[in-house]
This record gives structure tokens, sequence and C-alpha cells, in this order.
């Protein structure tokens, strides 16, 4: 009877759940083949994809984070996956808005390359991929704090890694606390050894 009340409960579970971290990984999974910017420069056209930007590793970790959220896998790896990925790709967004400003410059721009002209760069610039990946990026951003469902069947393995979590996340705060009160030690050490030794210049002055 047990067994019939499983089946019917997993058969009523969607086939995808937790649609828009599913989406918002494969978006930014896709677009990393496609080309992204199309740089053209003294008569020569290149392509860049995302790939080559940031390499297989963060494709890797949205083809994983796109199944996570398929499958509704406990919500600390999906969404533990989408921290990790946003921080790299934050990274590498600040570099390449860098790089334009430098390239507005090469091309004439003024020194110190005003937003716009970044902007106009990056437009005249975008391809395909460029549209793919900032979808998804921007979607990635808004799944980190939506709800989030998890498939009945990985209940047991979502209370396990909360536990394991909140363990680690003390002893992570017991260990901050120790090396802060090791440093204040050291320092209230190093001041009274240079107390001690003001005091014995001052009465040698003496």
């Amino acid at each position: 009877m047990e067994a019939t009340t499983v089946n019917a409960n997993e058969t009523q579970t969607p086939k995808v759940l937790n649609k828009l971290g599913t989406a918002s990984y494969g978006l930014v999974a896709i677009g990393s083949f496609l080309p992204a910017i199309t740089i053209k420069m003294w008569g020569v056209s290149e392509s860049i994809t995302g790939l080559d930007v940031y390499g297989f590793t963060i494709v890797l970790l949205m083809i994983v984070g796109s199944a996570s959220c398929a499958l509704g896998l406990p919500k600390i790896v999906a969404k533990g996956i989408g921290a990790v990925s946003l921080a790299y790709l934050y990274y590498h967004l600040f570099q390449a808005i860098g790089d334009l400003n430098e390239m507005a410059q090469m091309m004439g721009g003024r020194r110190g390359g005003e937003l716009g002209q970044i902007i106009e760069l990056a437009l005249q610039s975008a391809n395909i991929g460029i549209v793919a990946l900032l979808l998804g990026f921007i979607s990635l951003n808004i799944f980190m704090f939506v709800g989030y469902k998890l498939h009945p069947r990985f209940e047991a393995l979502d209370v396990i890694l909360k536990h394991y979590s909140s363990k680690a996340s003390e002893k992570a705060v017991e260990k901050s606390t120790q090396i802060k009160k090791a440093t204040e030690e050291k320092a209230s050490a190093v001041k009274q050894k240079a107390n001690q030794v003001q005091k014995e210049q001052i009465d040698k002055g003496e």
C-alpha cells in the first residue's frame, strides 16, 4: 500500500522542477558555445565565444546546475552552484568591461572611456551568443532569490547536507573567532613589548 502511495506521488511530480533555474543554467551553457562578440579591427574579423573567455569549467557547472534544478536536488547543491558560477561570471564581466574600455581608447575614445562609448562598442561587437548569455545571467540572478522545489526522493539527502553545512559553518565561525583572539593577543603582546622598550629607553636617558 505504501509503495503505491510513493509511486502516485512521484507520478504527480513534474518531470522538470525549478524551470527558471533549469532554463537559466541552460541558456548560459548554450550561449557559451555561440559567438558572443565579433571584433573587427584593421580589416580583420574575429569571433569570441564565452568558452574562450572563461573556459569549460563554467560550462560544466552550468550543465550540472541545470540537471540539479530539473531533478529537484537539494537547494544547497543547485543554488550553491549558482553562487559559485555567478561570482566567477561577475569577475569575467568586469574584466570584459575593462577590455572594452581599452578598445574604446585604442579606437580614438577619450582616456578613461565613458560608459556610453563602452556600451556603443559592445553593441557594435555583439553577436547571438551574448544575447543568450545575458538572458541566462540575468535569470540566474533572479533564480537565486526565488523559491525552490525539492523532489521528495531527495528530502533525506537535503537534511543530511543541511546538517553538515551547519556544522561546517559553526566550525568556520569558531576558527575565525580563534584566529581573531590569537591576533588580538599577539598585538597586545607586541604593544606591551614596545611600551617596555620605550620605558627602558626613557630610563636610560634619565
